[in-house]
């Protein structure tokens, strides 16, 4: 029942006829028959292509079966997840990664086989694929719920190069090692690490470092597949942040196969930054620690 005003300002009612109900027949075309297969898009004969989601996981872990080079580092292939123990001092390199969503229940398992694969006093990390899941009653740290951030091919605006901004693409043993050095000082990691082995050079890694004054200060790294750029590493040293150098690195790696989309891990601090370079936040991941 509503209530409308005359012209003479006299309130009148009228009455309105309730929507109507699906009735038996066209209920029965909307839901599907009993027992009827509904794809949630990670069904094992479903295209890495169905969602970003998706081919984002496909193409991390097509990234550190390439860091574990042919039996450099251990790795254990679950039928719900892939694990790979690379023995870095860059924690999110020795991870798991659920190949799809998971209730707790089920990821409490994924963190009993992890238990069992890596070694004792090896920290690791689990990347789930929804912030709603909480792993600390199975002895896990929250790290974070990072934003997943997307970016089309041919979107966002390259950045100005900072004056003085040299950019090398990582393409030799020297220029590697420059890398290595870079990242491992502006995270910080502890001085000394190993992260990565000589062998990436040689097999669909690209990396770039920024050199100012002749001096390596800014890193950031890419891989390709399944047809995805998935850009990682990207650091700059305190001296030299606020410049605009990481994003004139984080360009270089976005780029790094330019009729292709990428995909970045972002944090709440750098999300502006790619934004700018034509990213845009998709959903929240959660990071979790076993140190």
């Amino acid at each position: 029942m509503t209530t409308t005003t005359t012209t003479s300002g006299t309130p009148t009612s009228t009455s309105e006829t309730a929507p109507a109900t699906p009735d038996e027949g066209s209920r029965s075309r909307l839901v599907p028959p009993p027992g009827e297969h509904l794809n949630t898009g990670w069904d094992d004969d479903v295209s890495n292509q169905d969602s970003v989601l998706r081919n984002y996981v496909a193409t991390l872990v097509d990234r550190l079966r390439l860091l574990a080079g042919d039996g450099r580092a251990r790795t254990c292939d679950l039928s719900n997840a892939f694990m790979v123990d690379l023995d870095s001092a860059y924690v999110f390199d020795n991870i798991v990664v659920p190949y799809g969503p998971m209730a707790d229940a089920e990821l409490a398992g994924v963190v009993a086989e992890a238990e069992a694969f890596f070694p004792e006093g090896r920290a690791w990390t689990l990347q789930a694929l929804t912030a709603a899941v909480d792993l600390g009653p199975w002895g896990l740290e929250l790290l974070g719920h990072p934003p997943l951030m997307y970016r089309p091919a041919g979107t966002g605006r390259r950045p100005p190069v900072p004056a003085g901004l040299e950019i090398r693409k990582v393409d030799d043993a020297e220029t590697l090692r420059d890398f290595e050095h870079t990242l491992v000082d502006a995270y910080p990691l502890p001085p000394g690490s190993a992260v990565l082995h000589p062998h990436v050079v040689h097999v669909g890694f690209d990396g770039w470092v920024g050199y100012v004054d002749g001096s390596p200060v800014a890193t950031a790294g890419s891989h390709t597949a399944h047809g995805l750029t998935e850009v990682e590493w990207v650091s700059t040293r305190a001296s030299h942040r606020g410049r605009g150098i990481g994003a004139a690195l984080s360009w270089a790696a976005t780029t790094a196969a330019p009729a292709q989309a990428a995909v970045l891990v972002a944090t709440d601090d750098g999300r502006p930054i790619y934004e700018r370079l034509g990213y845009v936040a998709l959903m929240r991941l959660s990071m979790w620690l076993k140190a």
